[in-house]
């Protein structure tokens, strides 16, 4: 149709031009700048339509039509977008001036206990621990100010728990002006950070299970300490650096006068600008690379000596993240093939028990130790068998029908082939298909659990410590308490013992010490604690007992077991105990007045001669 219009109408300009050609042949002769004057006319007349239909109006029409496949493009690109954030294992917010949320992601959620329909009728203010109302609009305007900001924060989640968040800000003056914000929950690396200080030896079991980087310097600016993480990061093994300028293998040269300038102080005090701080640096892997990293910096001192400890961690994954604010969606697909989680996509059947793989990240392929090539087309259940047992098929099917994500948390999975902790995150595609975003926590569940032991056991005889002990004693008063019945708590402290360690050394010590431990455990019953505090000082729990006669029993049986000699390492030892008794409620209360008595009647077995068994009287408390 178009065509037979176009023809039309260059038909009627073809009919008017020769009209005019005629009219000219009988006009008179005319001067030479009046018939240039026409035959310009003429021409203009001629070429303009056929411009128009043949030039002209295909580009204005593909100009168009163009404009409306960007316009349809950027709206795909900022869903994809909306939907990998919301999907991300790390948290984000986006919030408007007022700090009011706009757009939360599902992690943050997750991990505050609120829906999102909750928190986007909430705000910074509502979440935020802080005293100072303030606090938030400063915040805020210093973002605006900066363009961009990073700072630590602490949250309440809507069952009271108080999270420590470490916050990287975006301002953006789209949309009236918004703030986008990731944020990373460093709660555990804060309780780490606490303690490294309590003991070298946690500081030393921790960093070899973690993924950041652990490094000590020493007073003289040499590295002392470079974990497993550190290796795999910056590209050196402990071996190249150990003893070596920490400045010169690991940071970039613009570094180096500040710390020159500020080195001597953190010598002499242990303090300095950046301790106790997070920051966002760059740094130099092994060849000259430049990346960025996040370091979290404190002091330690070991024989009256300050070190410094860095927990760095490499960041370039989540700058990268950060960059898909403004990259283009071929980037964005790169990313998420690069992501360090496993990625894996699936295709349900119509009677939700089919589950075929259509896609597999690389992360992925290192988690299950096999390639993509093998798992395309597979139903899930032939390539992992465990899954059902496992019950991911069941949050699958779940969140295929409601359409709204799940956190699948932390739990333990194992097919025969391949086992270990996994993490997943199930959302459901706009077309139906289900993707399961995973990670192996394997090696930090275990190092949580060595953590654990160390928190609540001896290292030397496996025994509850006394902070394990305290809390037991409490739970056992609680139930005598209710249950009308009575506690026992025995104090030992172990007679003779000192002239062990000093003329046959501390191993034989350590020997004597865990052959003690393993004698009273053999003396109680199986819910009872036996727990050394510390030294040579043991103390013993019996719960839910009805007559002190039976305290008194247990203690003889120890005092006899301990009299009976060792055989340690080709020595005949004799040692003996002293051993004060207590009973809830006569004699206490509540485990402060309870652990006190049982305390002075152990000192009275001591000043009555040693190798005897006090039971508490309350005139103990009067000498």
């Amino acid at each position: 149709m178009c065509c037979v219009f176009n023809a039309h109408h260059l038909l009627l300009v073809d009919l008017f031009s020769v009209s005019i050609m005629l009219l000219l042949h009988v006009l008179p002769q005319q001067s030479f700048l009046t018939e240039a004057f026409i035959d310009a006319t003429l021409l203009v007349t001629l070429i303009s339509p056929t411009l128009y239909y043949f030039l002209f109006k295909p580009m204005v029409t593909h100009i168009s039509e163009r404009q409306q496949v960007e316009d349809m493009l950027l709206r795909n690109k900022e869903q994809q977008f909306k939907t990998m954030i919301r999907a991300s294992l790390d948290s984000f917010w986006i919030t408007n001036l007022q700090g009011r949320f706009v757009e939360v992601n599902n992690a943050y959620c997750q991990l505050m206990g609120y829906s999102l329909e909750e928190l986007l009728h909430m705000g910074i203010a509502d979440v935020k621990v802080t005293d100072d109302t303030q606090d938030i609009s400063r915040n805020i305007n210093r973002i605006i100010e900066k363009g961009s900001d990073r700072f630590e924060t602490r949250h309440r989640c809507k069952d009271g728990r108080i999270l420590d968040f470490m916050v990287s800000a975006n301002y953006s003056d789209l949309n009236g002006g918004v703030i986008y914000c990731f944020l990373r929950d460093i709660t555990e690396q804060n309780l780490m950070e606490d303690a490294l200080l309590e003991s070298e030896d946690k500081f030393r079991s921790m960093s070899t299970h973690t993924h950041d980087a652990m490094i000590m310097m020493d007073d003289s600016g040499n590295i002392s300490f470079w974990n497993t993480a550190a290796e795999k990061i910056f590209g050196y093994s402990a071996r190249e650096v150990m003893g070596k300028e920490l400045h010169t293998f690991i940071a970039p040269a613009i570094y180096y006068d500040a710390f020159k300038k500020v080195f001597g102080h953190f010598r002499a005090t242990g303090e300095g600008g950046m301790v106790g701080k997070t920051r966002e640096l760059m740094a130099l892997r092994k060849g000259g690379a430049e990346f960025p990293v996040e370091l979290a910096l404190s002091s330690l001192k070991l024989k009256n000596k300050w070190y410094a400890v860095g927990i760095v961690r490499d960041i370039t994954e989540r700058k990268q993240a950060e960059a898909m604010l403004h990259d283009n969606e071929s980037r964005l697909i790169d990313m998420f093939e690069h992501l360090s989680s496993g990625v894996a996509i699936y295709r349900i059947s119509p009677d939700l028990q089919n589950f075929t793989i259509t896609s597999f990240n690389r992360a992925a392929e290192g988690i299950v130790n096999m390639r993509r090539e093998e798992l395309i087309g597979i139903n899930v259940l032939d390539a992992f068998p465990g899954i059902k047992e496992f019950g991911l098929l069941d949050v699958f099917r779940r969140v295929f029908v409601s359409g709204k994500a799940e956190h699948f948390p932390v739990s333990f999975y194992q097919d025969g082939r391949i086992s270990g902790w996994r993490e997943n995150y199930v959302y459901k595609l706009p077309n139906g298909e289900i993707v399961a975003i995973f990670d192996d926590v394997t090696q930090e569940k275990q190092a949580e659990e060595r953590m654990h032991h160390l928190a609540h056991y001896d290292a030397l005889t496996g025994l509850p410590n006394r902070a394990l002990f305290s809390d037991r004693l409490q739970q056992a008063i609680v139930t005598a308490k209710r249950e009308k019945t009575r506690v026992a708590l025995l104090f030992i402290d172990l007679d003779k013992f000192k002239p062990v360690n000093d003329n046959l050394g501390h191993d034989v010590g350590d020997l004597l010490l865990k052959e003690v431990a393993k004698r009273m455990r053999n003396c109680v019953r199986d819910a009872d604690t036996v727990s050394r505090i510390g030294g040579d000082e043991f103390v013993i729990l019996l719960p839910s007992i009805e007559l002190r006669q039976h305290a008194m029993v247990v203690a003889e049986k120890i005092l006899h077991a301990i009299n009976l000699p060792f055989e340690l390492a080709g020595n005949n030892i004799h040692i003996s105990s002293s051993i004060g008794v207590a009973v809830y409620p006569e004699h206490g209360g509540d485990e402060k007045l309870l652990t006190k008595n049982t305390d002075l009647a152990m000192y009275h077995a001591k000043n009555n001669g040693r190798n005897n068994v006090q039971l508490f009287t309350p005139d103990m408390a009067n000498e």
